[in-house]
């Protein structure tokens, strides 16, 4: 039997076709077995990693240190100024021989009260060394270790700062060790027209190093 060209198309396009479906089962057959659960699979379990936590003590110290950080006001920086101005007010008093004739207490005069000087040159002539005592050279000084003030105001007119100082007293003699001491000063000062100068000067009894 004699097969015409048309009815031979029509066989191709069959097969053409039946080809088509066969892959399309193939390929979705495929794609249904790789989604398909697997039923001796181990579930999946993802690990999260557990951010690492701060310790308290660390916080606190950064909370500590930003604290620190914190800009000094007008009050603050005047207050700390002062304190350092007693400081070297004071190791200049200390700092004195039995040669010098208080020469280092003239030099302080510019910062003080005129009642401060008053009270300054009376007490270098009650307490001036005689000649006979220049003989054996006797010698102090003076370092501040310790300085605090509270300034209640940036327009407060007074201050007070205790200064502690840690002194040497020298005796020019071979048997004689310079003595180490402590000793507290407390340094009253007053706003004068607008400069700040010591008003007055008191002290406490030298405590000395064993």
């Amino acid at each position: 039997m004699k097969i015409s060209s048309k009815m031979r198309n029509w066989l191709l396009l069959g097969i053409v076709v039946i080809i088509l479906i066969i892959l399309l089962y193939l390929l979705l057959s495929k794609k249904l077995e790789v989604q398909a659960p697997q039923l001796n699979e181990q579930p999946i379990v993802e690990e999260f990693s557990t951010p690492t936590e701060t310790p308290l003590a660390i916080l606190e110290t950064d909370k500590v240190a930003s604290n620190n950080q914190v800009p000094l006001d007008d009050r603050a920086r005047t207050e700390v100024q002062l304190e350092k101005e007693a400081s070297a007010f004071v190791e200049r008093w200390v700092s004195l021989s039995n040669q010098d004739n208080f020469s280092n207490l003239a030099i302080l005069k510019n910062q003080m009260t005129d009642r401060m000087i008053n009270w300054t040159n009376k007490y270098i002539q009650e307490n001036m060394p005689s000649s006979s005592n220049n003989k054996l050279y006797m010698g102090v000084e003076g370092q501040a270790i310790v300085a605090n003030g509270n300034l209640k105001s940036e327009t407060a007119t007074s201050l007070t700062v205790e200064v502690k100082i840690r002194g040497k007293e020298t005796i020019a003699s071979t048997v004689n060790q310079p003595k180490i001491f402590y000793q507290d000063y407390q340094v009253d000062m007053v706003k004068s027209g607008g400069v700040w100068l010591v008003d007055k000067l008191t002290w406490g009894e030298r405590q000395y190093q064993e």
